[in-house]
């Protein structure tokens, strides 16, 4: 009778509520429980809870499979709800038939993988590694005592390929979990998905009856997710994860299990599951990923293709939309590598096809405080590869939501936190106590564009950037008067030092890696020593700089800075100076490395000419014997463009 009928589904879907909350109850007592005399019945109470809710949820299923009473048919996602169709797993080649299955056999449709990327390339060592985790984890649940789901995460700033690299390794792990895989996207750009919109579509791919789950809370639905995943191996792919809110929500609680998820900030190391730090691909991964976005045989030119990798800072997003425009634009490379050469254009040419690298950074920037956002655009000022944190309290003395001063306290928490949002790596120990932190390439345009925004005033911006120079001069001057035993340097008594006790002993300890990574810094040390007066200082910096890796200083910059230094060095009437000036200027021959002779010949003959002015001609003809050494191997090496120097 329909009114028996009605009664007995409004039962069974009350027992089946109550099936499932005790269920999901039991499982968390388990979970904290440490006596087997304790746990053990309770993961008995967990199981019959949970056979009893899917009992409930399936049996008119199986009626309407065998041509009675239809009352809970499937309901299909809402194309808002799910961003890829619903649907059975595919089998992949590399999976068995018989592994990839719907969820339970039962009248439930799996929530599909999307289709694998077919461009996906690289990751090699990193798709090893999460293999290697998987199979540790899952040994530890088998039969050993943990509990919970395998978790396997990745976190990593916007565009650099968590969520490909996720797809790939969900794909890899297929075979491992017969009963079928959940995928659910917990956000895109800054839209937040609420777990309780999630749990719908996944309470609907496991077979929950749609009228239970428009009625359920969100508690409810927590419940009744756990509990019908209770002894399933099921893959749950959870992809852009925005807080731990999200994942408290939608985890499983069974060890059989496995999770992956995707996340620009670690949200899941603090509370004991491992996560990977994604970072770009090497170059040969990027080039092999610009290749394959490219899709076109002959498209790429190889030294045109590398610049263009290095250009996109092998960021995966950028590599895509790159070449896509290669495609599009008949497989000519040239045009593209026009477009990116620019730097304030830059981030322009890598928004194409409906992909922004440039989006994607600012919803992680307006998440950011104040305070932060300032940070972040100023460190754009910074010359050097990477810094301290010290820097931070240099460029912003006053935070500009209190208005109190900004201590190195501060300034490392500011640092820290803008290394969890995805915009700086932390990269090294500094001898100063401190770590050292750097930017993306492109993240430092992007910093570099939002400071215009911010700052709209060029005297504003100068006026800063003068705060940091004279600041990196003061600290130059404080580690030189560790290294020399003495006094160097003015007065720099209102600028604002590291507030950490003997950092310029432990700077000074290991000055090669100072000079390392600060010798942009060091550079333009010289130059504005120059222009407050302080020769010695001058002069003194210069003769310590002996690290010249290609390409990380301008040579302008390094022959105006020993030009100046010589000057010093001559004035100074002192042979000490001239005769360190001098090492440092041989040191300099390191850059023919780099085929670069003419700024070791500029400063030769600025220092001959310094030389002769003071009336040093044992000076000049030292560096005059060194002026004939420089040309005779330019020479050799055919002079410029294969001409005799001469």
């Amino acid at each position: 009778m329909p009114g028996e009928e009605q009664d007995t589904g409004r039962w069974r879907r009350r027992l089946t509520v109550l099936s499932a909350a005790i269920a999901a109850i039991a499982a968390v007592l388990a979970d904290k429980a440490d006596d087997p005399l304790h746990w053990v019945p309770l993961t008995v109470v967990t199981g019959i809870g949970a056979v009893t809710a899917a009992w409930c949820t399936l049996a008119p299923r199986r009626r309407a499979d065998a041509g009675g009473s239809a009352e809970a048919s499937e309901t299909a996602v809402p194309e808002g709800e799910r961003g890829h169709a619903a649907r059975a797993l595919p089998a992949h080649p590399s999976a068995p038939a018989t592994a990839v299955t719907a969820l339970g056999r039962a009248g439930h449709a799996a929530r599909g993988l999307p289709a694998r990327q077919p461009t996906f390339r690289g990751r090699e060592a990193e798709l090893d590694a999460l293999l290697d985790s998987y199979r540790a984890q899952r040994r530890q649940r088998t039969p050993a005592p943990v509990r919970g789901p395998v978790v396997l995460a990745l976190h990593g700033p916007p565009g650099v390929g968590k969520s490909a690299m996720q797809l790939e390794l969900a794909w890899r792990l297929v075979a491992h979990h017969p009963d079928g895989v959940l995928f659910a996207n917990l956000g895109q750009a800054a839209r937040r998905r609420p777990p309780y919109d999630v749990l719908h579509g996944l309470l609907t791919e496991l077979g929950w009856p749609e009228e239970e789950i428009l009625s359920a809370s969100l508690q409810d639905r927590i419940n009744v997710f756990r509990a019908l995943t209770v002894g399933k191996r099921i893959l749950v792919v959870l992809d852009a994860a925005r807080d731990i809110d999200q994942l408290n929500a939608l985890i499983p609680g069974d060890p059989e299990c496995t999770v992956l998820i995707t996340s620009r900030r670690d949200l899941v190391s603090a509370y004991g599951f491992p996560s990977t730090a994604v970072r770009p691909p090497g170059p040969d991964d990027a080039l092999a990923i610009l290749t394959a976005y490219c899709q076109m045989d002959g498209a790429v030119v190889p030294h045109l293709a590398v610049e263009i990798t290095e250009l996109c800072g092998r960021l995966p997003i950028a590599l895509r939309a790159v070449g896509d425009r290669i495609r599009h634009g008949g497989g000519e490379m040239r045009p593209v590598l026009d477009l990116l050469r620019p730097e304030d254009s830059r981030l322009d040419a890598l928004t194409y096809g409906g992909r922004s690298l440039e989006e994607r950074l600012g919803t992680e920037y307006d998440r950011l405080t104040d305070d932060e956002r300032t940070a972040f655009c100023r460190l754009s000022m910074v010359e050097t590869a990477s810094f301290t944190p010290w820097v931070i309290r240099v460029l912003t003395p006053v935070s500009v939501s209190t208005g109190d001063p900004v201590t190195t306290a501060d300034a490392a928490n500011l640092a820290a936190a803008l290394a969890a949002a995805g915009l700086l790596d932390e990269v090294s120990a500094d001898p100063s106590g401190f770590p050292r932190y750097a930017f993306h390439p492109l993240t430092r345009v992007f910093a570099g564009k939002r400071l215009v925004t911010l700052m709209p005033d060029p005297l504003d911006r100068e006026k800063v950037n003068d705060q940091l120079r004279r600041a990196v001069l003061a600290a130059c001057c404080k580690v030189l008067s560790v290294l020399e035993d003495r006094p160097i340097g003015g007065e720099y008594g209102d600028v604002l030092l590291p507030e950490i006790n003997g950092w310029a002993e432990r700077v000074a300890a290991d000055v090669d890696h100072w000079i390392s990574a600060e010798l942009p810094h060091l550079v333009r040390a010289v130059e504005d020593a120059h222009l407050a007066s302080d020769g010695e200082a001058c002069w003194l910096i210069a003769a310590w700089l002996d690290h010249w890796p290609e390409g990380l200083v301008d040579r302008d910059a390094v022959r105006r800075a020993f030009e100046l230094a010589w000057q010093a060095a001559v004035g100074s009437g002192r042979q000490e100076a001239t005769s360190r000036v001098l090492r440092a200027t041989e040191r300099l021959l390191a850059l023919r490395d780099y085929g670069d002779y003419r700024t070791v010949l500029m400063v030769l003959v600025t220092a001959a000419y310094e030389a002769g002015k003071a009336g040093r001609e044992d000076l000049r003809q030292m560096v005059q014997l060194l002026i004939d050494q420089v040309l005779d191997m330019w020479n050799e090496d055919g002079g410029p463009d294969g001409r005799s120097p001469g």
